[in-house]
């Protein structure tokens, strides 16, 4: 019997032999992750994901992976959405894939006014330098943690930086992280997305 879809993504979390770091936005959000595959499971019409999350869990290490870990949050964010309207009590249905620009999701009812959504998961700044850069950071911190260990310290204790709005000034980060959230919306706007019906675009963080 094959591995529920949330063992499988915490089983290739679990660390190897070589006791390697994780990302750390992954690790920030494991458990709400986690969730997000129960419900794609149990969703008869979200099983289009399946396959390529089981496809990219059976990858040794996929979460160092720049592009791939990129690739994972945007299906997830999608996931994650319509996780959350039914949640809400919005029932939503996805649009099948077209030659021509579509968004996402639309509401499940017969209505003319009936809205789309588009979704899209905002990345960090400078993209996938920053994050290959954090998972430096987190290999750096546990290779800290490991020879403090090895040194006999009963509480180890690392720091890491994440900078997934780029680094900023103290006194300017809530600007620094409008104007970054802006052009990251900006470059998501594609017109033949919005233009069938009334659409939405709904934008998520990673962190």
């Amino acid at each position: 019997m094959s591995k529920h879809l949330e063992e499988l993504f915490t089983d290739s979390l679990a660390r190897d032999e070589h006791h390697v770091a994780h990302h750390p936005l992954l690790m920030l959000r494991k458990d709400s992750l986690a969730e997000v595959m129960r419900f794609t499971e149990r969703t008869p019409n979200a099983s289009y994901a399946i396959a390529p999350l089981r496809e990219l869990f059976a990858i040794d290490s996929w979460w160092g992976d720049a592009q791939k870990l990129e690739k994972f949050f945007q299906l997830s964010g999608e996931l994650q959405f319509w996780m959350l309207a039914e949640a809400k009590g919005v029932p939503i249905a996805r649009v099948p894939e077209a030659k021509q620009k579509m968004p996402d999701f639309r509401l499940n009812s017969g209505a003319a006014w009936a809205p789309s959504f588009e979704v899209k998961t905002l990345s960090v700044a400078a993209g996938f330098r920053n994050i290959d850069a954090m998972m430096d950071g987190a290999v750096d911190s546990q290779i800290d943690l490991d020879a403090q260990q090895k040194r006999g310290v009963t509480f180890a204790t690392s720091e890491q930086e994440l900078t997934t709005h780029g680094h900023t000034d103290f006194e300017r980060v809530v600007t620094t992280m409008c104007r970054n959230l802006i052009d990251k919306t900006q470059n998501n706007i594609k017109g033949g997305q919005y233009s069938a019906a009334t659409t939405f675009l709904v934008l998520l963080t990673r962190h």
